[in-house]
């Protein structure tokens, strides 16, 4: 699942990142995240090791979950992004 050429984003590969690191960042354990999200831990693991990519309903978990917008949670490069995507407020953390 790539973004679109000349967008300059991986969205598999970019989430991994960015997801680890967020979850780093928080000082959170992988299992407390699986138990928040509703997922379990290996599914958290692959999604960190960028060898799975959220399904639809979990993208919409862990954009609320995190507060990022999507392209913050997907793209890499999403600070330099004049798109309107990318400049969307974050979402609401619960």
């Amino acid at each position: 699942m790539d973004a679109k050429p000349g967008f300059g984003c991986n969205f598999r590969n970019d989430f991994a990142i960015i997801f680890k690191a967020w979850r780093r960042e928080k000082h959170l354990l992988l299992k407390q995240v699986a138990a928040d999200l509703g997922v379990t831990v290996s599914i958290v693991s692959l999604w960190e090791l960028g060898r799975r990519f959220p399904d639809g309903k979990n993208i919409e978990q862990l954009l609320q979950y995190t507060g990022l917008t999507f392209c913050r949670l997907f793209c890499l490069k999403a600070a330099k992004c004049t798109r309107g995507l990318c400049l969307l407020k974050k979402s609401p953390r619960r």
